[in-house]
C-alpha cells in the first residue's frame, strides 16, 4: 500500500511511532476500569494532595516533571503482585499480548537511552496515554514506566 511503501521509503521512526501511538489510543484495549485498578495498586491510599504534601492545586503533570510521584521502577513485591494479577486475571488476552509486547519493545528501548536519549521517563510521557487513555497522563507516564521496567515479573515472556 502507499503507507507501507512511505514507511519503507522513508524509514522514518518517528512516522512509525505515531502510528503505532494512534492505533492504541483507538483500539482502547485497556478500559477505565483496568486503569483505575492499575493506578490503585501502584498508588494505593493516595490524593493528589498527599502526593505532593501540600495542597491540591498542582496537577499531576506537574508532580511528574518534578518527580514527585513515588518512584515505582524499584520492584516492590506486593505492587508487582497486585498489578501482576491485575494483567494476567482481568485483562483480556489480546489485551494482555498487547501490553507485553509493548513493554519488551519499550524496555529494549530504554535500554539504549545513552544512545537514542528515550528513557524510561519519557517513553512513559511519550506513550503512557496512548495505552492507558482513561488516566491522567502523570498516572499512565508512571504506571507505563513500572511495567516496562518489570515486564518479566508481569508477563509470561517465556
Amino acid at each position: 500500500s502507499f503507507l507501507e511503501s512511505e514507511i519503507h521509503r522513508e524509514r522514518d521512526p518517528n512516522t512509525v511511532a505515531g502510528l503505532l501511538k494512534m492505533f492504541l489510543r483507538e483500539q482502547n484495549y485497556i478500559d477505565a476500569k483496568h486503569c483505575r485498578s492499575l493506578v490503585d495498586a501502584l498508588y494505593p491510599n493516595r490524593t493528589l494532595g498527599t502526593l505532593q504534601g501540600s495542597s491540591a492545586d498542582v496537577s499531576v503533570m506537574e508532580l511528574v516533571m518534578r518527580e514527585q510521584l513515588p518512584k515505582l521502577e524499584s520492584g516492590d513485591p506486593v505492587k508487582l503482585a497486585s498489578v501482576r494479577n491485575i494483567v494476567r486475571e482481568e485483562l483480556a488476552p489480546v489485551a494482555q499480548s498487547v501490553l507485553a509486547a509493548m513493554c519488551s519493545l519499550l524496555n529494549k528501548v530504554a535500554a539504549e537511552g545513552q544512545v537514542n536519549r528515550m528513557t524510561s521517563h519519557s517513553l512513559g510521557m511519550c506513550c503512557g496515554i496512548s495505552i492507558f487513555p482513561a488516566m491522567s497522563t502523570g498516572h499512565a507516564s508512571s504506571v507505563l514506566r513500572f511495567m516496562v521496567a518489570n515486564y518479566r515479573d508481569l508477563f509470561d515472556t517465556t
